[in-house]
C-alpha cells in the first residue's frame, strides 16, 4: 500500500499544479473564450481532487492524511495558444504513468478516468478557442 501511497500524492500534487496553473493563466489571459474554458477547469478540478482523495482515502483506512507537496510547479510565460498542450501532456502523464500502472482497484482507476476526461474536455476547449 506505500507504492500507491505515494502514486496517490504523486496525482494529487499534479492535480493541485494544474488548478493553481489554470488559475493563474485564467486571471493573465486575454481572451475572454480561455478565460472562461480555465475559470471552469479551475472550478471543476476542485470538485474532482476533493471526490478522488476521499475516495483513496475511504478505501485506504490505513491512509492517515494527505501531506503537502514541498513544491508545486508551474509552467510559466506560457502563450495562449500553448495552454492546450499543457494540459494535454498533464492527461498523457496520468494516462500513462498511472491510470495503467498505478492502482490495483478498479474504482480508483475508473475515478482517475473521469479526471483525465475532465482534462481532456478543457483541451478540446482550449484547442478550439486557439
Amino acid at each position: 500500500m506505500e507504492r500507491e501511497d505515494r502514486i496517490f500524492e504523486n496525482i494529487i500534487k499534479i492535480l493541485f499544479e494544474t488548478q493553481v496553473s489554470a488559475h493563474y493563466y485564467h486571471l493573465n489571459t486575454r481572451s475572454y473564450a480561455i478565460h472562461n474554458a480555465l475559470g471552469k477547469y479551475y472550478d471543476g478540478i476542485t470538485e474532482e481532487i476533493d471526490n478522488f482523495a476521499e475516495l483513496y482515502m475511504g478505501m485506504c483506512t490505513d491512509y492517515e492524511r494527505i501531506h503537502a507537496p514541498e513544491s508545486i510547479s508551474l509552467s510559466y510565460n506560457l502563450h495562449d495558444s500553448e495552454l492546450y498542450s499543457y494540459f494535454d501532456e498533464v492527461a498523457n502523464k496520468l494516462e500513462e504513468k498511472y491510470l495503467k500502472y498505478g492502482f490495483e482497484s478498479e474504482i480508483l482507476r475508473d475515478r482517475l478516468t473521469q479526471i483525465i476526461q475532465f482534462i481532456r474536455k478543457t483541451v478540446y476547449l482550449l484547442n478550439r478557442l486557439q
